[in-house]
């Protein structure tokens, strides 16, 4: 006959749906599992997990550590139960070695007082105990394991009435297990109160009444519940994601360069402009660290919100070789980010790809993946705001701290003094997890390492360039992207082109504030452009141009033409009735004043007379030549 498979203990593991689930809580209701590589897990009663795993939908993988062996309990030495064996010990091998086992009455009882005083135990055993004792020493084939007390799983003193039992569980469930969050002497409160309600009810009927629980039971009860899942329920997913959440180390790479990180961060820090103004927490800071020695290889601080750019800019400061600095920074073989979206996007792919970098991302909500990078932060963050001029970071010292009138930095000082403490004081300090300073590291790393692989900055720049084709002003300017572009030799390639034909312009997205044009027939020999808003272009990437226009366009959209068009067409159709009505008003009036023969003409009339008929209105007077 099979043997029933043994019920579910705390730190068994089992596999369920193809994953390997431990077991973390086990209680008189539910059986908790978690997944040993993600923060994952799944409440099943004992009855529905006894049913699955005689289906084999949920099959035994391995049992707790210790299971059925009571050696595991003698690894601490200051539990009182393992105290209390090895006293028991104590006599019992005393007992056996000088009596022999046989135990008579007077010689056991003066060993077991002369043993009592020896080792100043306050109550010795009686002779019975000791009997038992050691019949029990014996019986286990003398295994001391054996005289270690089973523990007991009987309820903690007296047993609760049924319905008490479940006036707790249901309150419990109902006002504990929520998102209202109340605390033990309130749940306490109810669960007396519902109890004084049924009460009532009974003394009309019956003598049997419900006796309340102290506030400690119903602590104990609501404690022994699975930690991970009252507090999902009370505290919500992300609470659990941190307060519960357990991941192995990574491994340490072995060779230099074999692996970094890169993670974008919004420093908590007021910036000034030129003129002094306060323009708030824009300064994004973009970091690629090297994880062996932990050195930053590449980074870029600006207002530049996270994007490809930024990212591709972060990277060409740690690719670029620069002269006198072969030993100092370098490509790595592997870099391992998050999932935002400056990552996560085709030009960083591409780029990342055609200088053979691996690329991966860690998964989502995980900040822990990236604790390295997540720790520079925390460490650049802490020393900055214990400077003269940075800005307190905690919004609720906001009412006793003028950030507007304390903040003292701009972009350009920040970058400078980053750069400062980057190289003289983070690179120059021993770090805890390596022992040494990150810059001793890297010396120590590169002594055995070929040099690191790098690339000129001309060549960095044409990977990154964007194709473009358009047209030359007679200005002598390239308009496209709702910006332009002008260059002393663009007329010259204007005068070239065919009729139709257009120009190509490279562009990188890094900065709009350059352009390179060449002539279709020789696309090897362009000439450099200029912006003609350099204020606006210089610096500019091209996903900070593309959100700016979008803004505009959604901006522009909200505007309604309706109103606008209507009293267009209203005005053009009173301007064409005033006009219908001027042109019937002037044939009237040349109706009016052609005679139908030719009037007498008195060549005495002086012309004043003539004049005098021109104050009335209903009259046009008609001159002669010669009166003129």
């Amino acid at each position: 006959m099979r043997n029933e498979p043994p019920a579910p203990t705390i730190g068994s593991q089992y596999v369920v749906n193809g994953r390997v689930m431990a077991v973390i809580h086990v209680d008189d209701e539910i059986v908790t599992l978690r997944d040993l590589e993600r923060l994952h897990t799944i409440s099943l009663t004992f009855e529905r997990m006894a049913h699955e795993i005689s289906l084999r939908s949920i099959v035994q993988f391995a049992n707790s550590p210790g299971l059925g062996s009571k050696a595991l309990a003698f690894t601490n030495p200051s539990d009182p139960a393992v105290i209390s064996a090895k006293r028991k010990f104590t006599y019992v091998e005393a007992a056996i070695k000088q009596l022999g086992g046989t135990l008579p009455i007077k010689a056991t009882t003066d060993l077991i007082s002369d043993l009592g005083r020896s080792i100043g135990d306050p109550k010795p055993p009686s002779y019975s105990t000791l009997y038992a004792w050691t019949k029990e020493y014996k019986k286990h084939n003398c295994d001391r394991f054996s005289l270690l007390k089973d523990r007991s799983f009987l309820p903690r003193g007296k047993r609760l009435q049924p319905d008490v039992e479940t006036v707790i569980h249901d309150l419990i469930k109902e006002y504990y297990l929520s998102t209202r969050r109340i605390g033990f002497k309130t749940l306490h409160s109810y669960i007396h109160a519902q109890i004084t309600i049924i009460n009532r009810r009974r003394e009309g009927y019956s003598t049997v009444l419900l006796k309340a629980p102290s506030l400690s039971t119903v602590r104990r009860k609501a404690l022994n519940l699975c930690k991970i899942t009252s507090d999902e329920i009370r505290h919500g997913r992300d609470y659990v994601k941190k307060a519960h959440h357990s991941s192995k180390c990574s491994e340490e790479p072995e060779e230099l360069l074999d692996s970094a990180e890169i993670d974008s961060h919004l420093l908590k820090i007021d910036i000034n402009d030129k003129d002094g103004n306060c323009l708030g927490r824009i300064l994004w800071l973009t970091v690629i660290l090297e994880i062996k020695t932990r050195c930053v290889i590449g980074w870029e601080l600006s207002a530049t919100y996270p994007c490809a750019e930024k990212t591709i800019r972060a990277l060409k400061k740690a690719l670029i070789a620069v002269p006198g600095e072969e030993q100092i920074r370098g490509k790595p073989i592997f870099i391992h980010s998050d999932n935002g979206s400056e990552f996560n996007n085709s030009t960083t792919k591409y780029f990342l790809d055609r200088l053979n970098i691996l690329f991966d991302r860690g998964p989502p909500y995980t900040p822990n993946a990236r604790a390295r990078e997540e720790r520079f932060f925390g460490t650049f963050e802490a020393w900055l705001h214990e400077q003269a001029g940075a800005t307190n970071a905690d919004l609720s010292l906001r009412m006793y701290y003028a950030n507007e009138r304390e903040a003292t930095f701009t972009e350009e000082s920040m970058r400078r003094h980053f750069e400062f403490w980057l190289e003289r004081v983070y690179h120059q300090k021993k770090h805890r997890a390596l022992n040494m300073p990150p810059a001793v590291a890297w010396q120590r790393a590169i002594k055995n390492h070929l040099l690191p692989e790098k690339f000129t900055e001309e060549d960095l720049d044409a990977l990154c360039r964007i194709v473009r084709r358009a047209n030359i002003s007679a200005a002598g300017r390239v308009h496209f992207l709702s910006m332009s572009w002008y260059g002393p030799g663009l007329p010259e390639i204007r005068s070239n082109l065919r009729r139709g034909q257009k120009a190509i312009c490279y562009f990188s997205p890094l900065n709009l504030g350059e352009i390179w044009v060449a002539h279709p027939d020789n696309p090897r020999n362009p000439e450099r452009a200029y912006a003609t808003q350099p204020e606006y272009q210089n610096g500019l990437t091209l996903t900070e141009h593309e959100l700016l226009r979008r803004h505009f366009l959604e901006e522009g959209h909200e505007f309604d033409d309706s109103d606008a068009d209507l009293a267009l067409l209203l005005l053009r159709q009173s301007m064409a009735e005033e006009y219908e009505d001027s042109r019937s008003e002037r044939r009237k009036r040349k109706r009016r004043t052609t005679p139908l023969t030719e009037p007498s003409y008195d060549p005495e009339a002086s012309l004043t007379s003539d004049l005098a008929d021109i104050g009335s209105v209903d009259v046009i007077p008609v001159f002669k030549g010669e009166t003129l």
